[in-house]
């Protein structure tokens, strides 16, 4: 994220998007594991 869009952000996104390190690629989004499987 570019310093000066920074600002023009809700807080909400900014507390989300602050707390993680961007990848190689930029990507901020937590990883999907599809093939995890449940206990009952």
């Amino acid at each position: 994220m570019k310093e000066s869009d920074w600002e023009s952000y809700l807080p909400e996104t900014q507390s989300i998007r602050a707390g993680q390190s961007r990848t190689a690629e930029q990507e901020h989004s937590d990883p999907l594991f599809l093939t995890s499987s449940y206990i009952f």
